[in-house]
């Protein structure tokens, strides 16, 4: 699915609202900075666990952010002839 940014009140009614959650960054140097690579995930409110994919265009346009259910199987649909006139995608990685 497509992930957008709304306010509060712009918020289609069909829409789903998800929360992102910090995985696997716990540790800190003395800096306070990550010493490991951590991930994101969203989380919609029956706790389905969405992973975050940017999908960047040969044509220049807005790369679009799309959240889905399985990180590999995932970015194969989006990269696949079927959805190709919908999200366009020309190229997609696991954030």
């Amino acid at each position: 699915m497509r992930l957008r940014v709304a306010d509060k009140e712009s918020v289609p009614k069909r829409a789903v609202i998800v929360a992102f959650a910090a995985f696997g960054a716990n540790d800190t140097d003395t800096s306070g900075d990550s010493t490991d690579d951590g991930y994101y995930v969203a989380i919609d409110p029956d706790d389905n666990v969405y992973y975050p994919v940017i999908c960047t265009y040969t044509d220049r346009q807005v790369s679009k952010l799309f959240v889905v259910s399985d990180p590999v199987a995932g970015v194969s649909v989006l990269q696949s002839a079927d959805v190709e006139l919908s999200v366009g995608v020309w190229w997609a990685r696991v954030m």
